[in-house]
């Protein structure tokens, strides 16, 4: 079925959030010359890296740029999470260098692991960025591309974290329905291959496939499931 976004906002991301990177994007929303682009398609494309940035950057560099990317939240707003995914990588040239290179994933993993969620308590403005950002990279952990080159240590290693990143976030406000939906997303697409459909019930099933392909869920069920599902697998 064809997604659309449910509709298109840009993201100022400040240098508080997460990180800074090394690029600045030439054209900043907010400015009068983001304005006098007439359209999306203009925006998105004076957003495109040049080839110098884009190939000579190291690949922790490229990641901040990636998540600097005035369009990041644009991803959040797809009825199906994997289309979100895939329009970043379509739309922005940064994206689809970054997924494309060999240690992504020791990037992306340093980059979460340091993340500490309480800090966004500590954050006057730009809580939504912040939030933007690590659903980002949660989301960016979650492609087969990734997936499929990890051991199973190195898959349990990452639930694990993802189960402590999911328990600390749940002991705070701030954080909402769809932080824990795209967190949980990525421990449905490292454990759902490894799970024995005799241990779920035909509902079970039908749902937790649905949401690891899609995202969408019906029932808050499917989270605590996957909850129990995750902490056997690290086990």
């Amino acid at each position: 079925m064809k997604t659309y976004p449910i509709l298109i906002f840009t993201l100022f991301v400040s240098s508080v959030c997460l990180g800074q990177s090394t690029y600045d994007f030439p054209v900043q929303p907010g400015t009068d010359q983001w304005r006098a682009l007439e359209n999306y398609a203009a925006r998105v494309a004076v957003c495109q890296l040049p080839e110098n940035v884009l190939y000579s950057s190291s690949t922790e560099e490229l990641l901040e740029i990636c998540l600097d990317y005035p369009f990041l939240g644009d991803i959040m707003l797809f009825n199906n999470v994997q289309s979100g995914i895939d329009a970043y990588r379509t739309n922005f040239n940064g994206a689809s260098e970054l997924m494309n290179r060999k240690d992504i994933y020791e990037s992306l993993f340093n980059k979460y692991s340091k993340i500490r969620l309480s800090e966004i308590d500590e954050i006057s403005k730009s809580r939504f960025v912040y939030r933007i950002r690590i659903q980002a990279i949660e989301l960016l952990l979650s492609q087969d591309e990734i997936l499929l080159n990890l051991s199973i240590n190195q898959q349990k290693e990452l639930v694990k974290m993802l189960i402590e990143k999911q328990e600390e976030m749940a002991k705070n406000n701030w954080y909402g329905y769809n932080d824990h939906r795209f967190l949980f997303f990525t421990i449905a697409r490292i454990v759902m291959p490894h799970i024995s459909l005799s241990d779920l019930s035909s509902k079970e099933q039908i749902e937790l496939e649905a949401f690891s392909s899609t995202g969408y869920i019906n029932d808050n069920h499917v989270f605590l499931r996957l909850y129990e599902i995750a902490t056997l697998f690290v086990t």
